[in-house]
């Protein structure tokens, strides 16, 4: 559908899948391969119209837990407060640096990265309300609320401005009226989605020199820590130490700033700690 220019293909492809999903479901045979099931991924999948309209209630068990007897209400008992700065320290890292990656590879897909600068427009706000949103969910006990690869759907189908963020936004809040409709798309429907963004991110590996070994090997070690670790912050962080490492020690170490030298130490330390432990 994508190659015929087919608008909101993806979204079709999600529906699509979903409803495969639910056909095979109702006459009785397993909708996920029964090797190397577990608990969390052999959902059953079905489709109730009933439920459709079931609202969305809070987190019981992690409401405000971040304040209580389990989370800060926890500091100089239970918990060491240097063991609580190196926990903080690495979230930090990995969400700045999920972040970035992400927001700068949707804003190039978009077209808001300048050409000359490589700087990506309005970053402060976007990192402003990434942040805000990080807060507030886990204040609220969800899942780390951040910026998700997946906008580039979006940005394929035309939406490249504030209001298609904010139309994004109504949709969500939806969700807490229609959460019963929601929980009935399997997670794996988006599989499809996540392969076309995927092949749409890699557009932008053309603009790297490959025939510059201090930047080609950097970047190929970031793309593909990121699916190997699970993580685009992993893949950022181990890019950086590789690109510091190659250029260093071919003599190139004017080239390298401060900031650059900076990571690199930070994330080797980061992952040393990590290995002992």
């Amino acid at each position: 559908m994508m190659a015929r220019g087919i608008k909101g293909a993806i979204a079709y492809g999600i529906l699509g899948t979903s409803a495969i999903a639910w056909i095979i479901a109702s006459i009785g045979d397993p909708v996920v391969d029964t090797y190397n099931v577990t608990d969390f991924n052999a959902a059953e999948v079905t489709f109730s119209f009933s439920a459709i309209f079931d609202v969305a209630n809070f987190p019981e068990e992690s409401f405000f837990a971040a304040f209580g007897s389990d989370g800060l209400g926890n500091l100089g008992d239970g918990v060491s407060y240097a063991d609580f700065f190196l926990i903080m320290v690495a979230f930090l890292f990995v969400d700045i640096f999920d972040t970035a990656g992400t927001l700068y590879s949707v804003g190039r897909q978009a077209g808001y990265v300048d050409e000359e600068t490589d700087e990506l427009h309005n970053s402060d706000e976007a990192f402003m309300a990434d942040a805000g949103a990080t807060i507030v969910g886990a204040a609220f006990g969800t899942s780390t609320t951040t910026t998700y690869i997946e906008s580039a759907a979006g940005v394929e189908e035309g939406g490249k401005t504030g209001l298609t963020a904010v139309t994004v936004g109504v949709l969500m809040l939806s969700g807490l009226l229609l959460a019963g409709l929601f929980k009935q798309i399997p997670t794996f429907a988006a599989a499809p989605a996540l392969v076309v963004i995927g092949a749409m991110m890699m557009r932008q590996a053309a603009d790297i020199d490959w025939s510059d070994i201090g930047n080609s090997i950097p970047a190929f070690i970031t793309m593909v820590m990121m699916p190997f670790t699970y993580s685009i912050a992993a893949g950022i962080a181990w890019g950086i130490i590789t690109y510091v490492l190659i250029n260093a020690l071919s003599g190139k170490h004017k080239d390298i700033s401060m900031v650059m030298w900076g990571l690199a130490i930070a994330m080797i330390l980061f992952y040393g700690n990590v290995t002992i432990d």
